[in-house]
């Protein structure tokens, strides 16, 4: 990807990767700037470095990375359009101008688009001003920027010290439903969808192949994205003649749950339609999600783009159809498959102890969310 200048108050805003700082927007003569060099622990002299150097201590945390680089991307592109201001010489009334802006980005039309790809035209950094959630967690995010410039010596003070802690956490409230799943008739419609798509070429087939195979992994196993992009084939392991898949989870977590005979079966499949074994040798290090035709590792990212732009597609053909569904594909994240088999299991009466279990919460409250049944039931009753 080729680095374009920084964008100018007249131009629309581009991602991270393709920013290139004005010199006299770069930080290396920033308000704020620690110019001690022996003291320094990083090796970055302008904010964009030091920003890298920050997002470098999360590559093996796909979605924090994610999270991170988001945050940082956002507030730099303001700092240079709205403030035409280094990131490093930003103070305490400068946050508060931005705590305003992260709650209501203007001029939309600059800060506010679709989802579409990074590198699209249309891209914007924002879908919307953030809710208090969301606010709270971007506050947090440039915290932790903010805290770890300073501790590595390249800023000689952190603004974000003399806000408030009350200001960054979200008011307690009653943890509502999840929302963002699949119904069991629609989630019968995205794979019976799937199973019609073309296979007349190569491309075809290996795409059609791998997307029914990625679906089925994401549901059976209510997987994060991370935990399946890290994934490898040896990690599918039969004990006492059940089958089991491990995960790299959260907090460098490995935990084992059941694989159904449905996931089983859509392994084998994929497996064999890549010339493989049906079934994977203990210590097989080939990925969980291969690239389409390279015995190559997907990266999360290119996981998230795959099944979203799948979504997206299917949006479009049921848009007239069935609206409803539609609207839920277009907004439909993968992580939208792992509400949806939890969901789908609490439905079935599955016992709440095994839901918990399978979904690795500490908390059950926390998987209590996903009841649905309860809430459909006190409305019928209300209603009759």
């Amino acid at each position: 990807m080729t680095p374009v200048e920084a964008f100018v108050p007249t131009k629309n805003p581009v991602p991270l990767e393709q920013i290139v700082l004005p010199s006299h927007l770069s930080g290396q003569n920033g308000k704020y700037r620690a110019y001690i060099k022996e003291g320094r622990l990083i090796p970055a002299d302008d904010d964009l470095s030091a920003i890298h150097c920050w997002l470098a201590e999360y590559t093996d945390s796909p979605h924090t990375h994610r999270a991170y680089q988001r945050e940082a991307e956002r507030l730099l592109l303001w700092c240079l359009a709205e403030k035409q201001k280094a990131l490093s010489s930003l103070d305490r009334t400068d946050l508060q101008e931005y705590e305003h802006f992260l709650k209501d980005p203007q001029p939309a039309e600059r800060w506010i688009g679709p989802r579409t790809s990074r590198f699209s035209n249309k891209w914007r950094p924002f879908a919307g001003p953030l809710t208090e959630g969301s606010f709270c967690q971007a506050i947090a995010a440039l915290k932790s920027l903010f805290s770890y410039l300073f501790a590595a010596g390249y800023l000689s003070g952190n603004p974000f010290h003399l806000i408030r802690l009350s200001a960054t956490k979200p008011r307690m409230v009653n943890k509502l439903p999840i929302e963002n799943y699949f119904t069991q008739n629609q989630w019968q419609a995205v794979m019976e969808m799937t199973e019609l798509m073309p296979e007349d070429t190569r491309r075809q087939n290996y795409t059609k192949s791998r997307l029914i195979y990625l679906l089925h992994l994401f549901y059976q196993s209510g997987g994060r994205i991370s935990e399946m992009a890290k994934g490898c084939m040896g990690d599918f392991q039969q004990v006492h003649g059940l089958w089991w898949l491990e995960l790299h989870g959260k907090g460098r977590r490995d935990e084992r749950i059941p694989a159904s005979q449905d996931l089983m079966t859509a392994l084998m499949a994929f497996r064999e339609q890549r010339g493989m074994a049906a079934i994977p040798e203990q210590g097989d290090i080939y990925p969980l999600v291969p690239a389409l035709y390279r015995d190559e590792r997907v990266s999360a990212n290119m996981l998230y783009r795959l099944l979203t732009e799948h979504f997206q597609t299917l949006a479009v053909e049921l848009k007239d159809s069935d609206p409803e569904l539609a609207q839920r594909l277009s907004l439909a994240t993968p992580h939208w498959l792992r509400h949806t088999r939890l969901t789908h299991m609490t439905d079935n009466g599955n016992d709440a102890r095994h839901v918990q279990q399978f979904a690795r919460h500490k908390d059950a409250n926390t998987t209590a969310r996903y009841q649905h049944s309860d809430i459909r039931e006190w409305h019928a009753a209300v209603s009759d």
